[in-house]
């Protein structure tokens, strides 16, 4: 399980940091640890509603009083402890969880380069490619540079097919882009059983930690994240509700290449 292994990983990292601030916006969590470093999360509290994928309907939502109940239950709190709720099956532990480990870990420099991954894929017209999770800031730009992308999705959209037509289609594609929610919903580790070698898999999202040595056993062969670098503006920006490409300004898009 790519979680237990995620978690193994992150107490190795912890050096007695504690939670000092979870904030959550419309689409994401954002962990502050007492060290200063912070690292963000998707979640998927719309997940049952049509109108995830449009990025509509937030306001239904009250987030600032999420936020306090999620802050309530972590400040002060040892980082280990809430890394320790992958899993657990409440939608935004798992989310905070996963960015506790993205901001355990974000000091990892390795091979990262500061890169965009749609660049790096080696696609052409008549390429095919699917993507896990509707991940919309990159959709246009695979369906510009391949002759079929199809989308997979939790949630019941006229666009999307289900998960249950994910072994019919992966073996036809060139590539298969999967987001870092499915980090969060455990579902990745479906989604890396069906994943042959050759393809192309990139896991993608500001979700996605860059860490190599946890997925160097599994069939990714791109990691593709973010890493925030104003650690003041992303905090403001989740206060003033801000989400999706109105974060960017705050973070930074990095790429490792396994394989």
């Amino acid at each position: 399980m790519i979680n237990t292994h995620l978690m193994e990983y992150a107490r190795n990292c912890n050096a007695g940091e504690e939670v000092n601030e979870v904030l959550v916006g419309p689409s994401s969590v954002l962990v502050i640890l007492d060290n200063g470093k912070c690292a963000m999360a998707m979640h998927y509290l719309r997940v049952n509603s049509s109108s995830c994928a449009a990025a509509k309907g937030f306001e239904e939502i009250d987030y600032p009083s999420l936020s306090v109940q999620l802050n309530g239950k972590w400040q002060g709190k040892s980082a280990v402890q809430l890394i320790s709720c992958l899993g657990n099956g409440d939608k935004l532990d798992e989310s905070a969880a996963v960015a506790c480990v993205n901001a355990l870990c974000s000091d990892y420099t390795g091979s990262v380069r500061i890169a965009d991954f749609v660049d790096a894929l080696d696609l052409n017209p008549d390429s095919e490619a699917a993507i896990v999770g509707y991940f919309y800031p990159i959709i246009e730009r695979l369906r510009e540079r391949v002759k079929k992308l199809y989308i997979f999705e939790l949630i019941e959209h006229p666009d999307f097919l289900p998960v249950t037509m994910e072994d019919e289609i992966f073996p036809r594609c060139d590539a298969i882009i999967c987001t870092g929610t499915t980090l969060v919903n455990s579902t990745f580790d479906d989604v890396n059983l069906k994943v042959t070698t050759g393809q192309q898999f990139i896991l993608t999202g500001p979700t996605v930690p860059i860490i190599p040595d946890v997925f160097k056993h599994t069939n990714v062969s791109v990691l593709a994240g973010s890493q925030v670098i104003d650690a003041a503006g992303m905090k403001q920006g989740f206060l003033n509700g801000l989400h999706g490409r109105n974060l960017r300004p705050f973070m930074q898009k990095k790429m490792h290449r396994l394989r």
